[in-house]
């Protein structure tokens, strides 16, 4: 939810803008795959993911996909939206910082599949957990 707005997605890869008092759609985008992953924002555009492996970037107001990039990955786990990056955890054990421009920053990969949504505390700690109930914090400068 922002603004007056909500965005979902649904099985048949369509992601939706749909005003909260009226109930009408804004727009749709279709992505071709399943989307599972509940989108998050910023002032600006929405950023999901599919299980056909893209990740997007799409303008709020108009639904205008700004980027979309091919990573072959499974993207069901919220991504975390910063100032300047989008933190995105995928299923094939690894985690992408992917600036808003779309380029991917960095790359890491874990022991296991990453299951909850990365959280950032005290503006620096992120944490991040995967596999077997395991929770582990980083100090990151982004």
């Amino acid at each position: 939810i922002s603004g007056g707005d909500f965005y979902i997605g649904n099985d048949n890869g369509n992601l939706y803008s749909i005003g909260l008092s009226t109930g009408k759609i804004n727009w749709q985008v279709n992505t071709g795959s399943r989307i599972i992953m509940t989108p998050a924002c910023d002032t600006d555009n929405i950023y999901w993911g599919n299980l056909g492996g893209d990740f997007f970037s799409v303008n709020k107001l108009n639904g205008k996909i700004n980027w979309k990039k091919k990573l072959g990955s499974l993207f069901n786990i919220t991504p975390l939206v910063t100032n300047n990056y989008i933190i995105l955890p995928d299923q094939y054990q690894k985690i992408y910082f992917v600036d808003k421009a779309g380029i991917i920053q960095k790359t890491y990969s874990f022991k296991g599949r990453l299951k909850l949504s990365p959280v950032i505390r005290n503006n620096n700690i992120l944490f991040l957990g995967y596999d077997n109930g395991i929770l582990e914090a980083y100090e990151i400068f982004i």
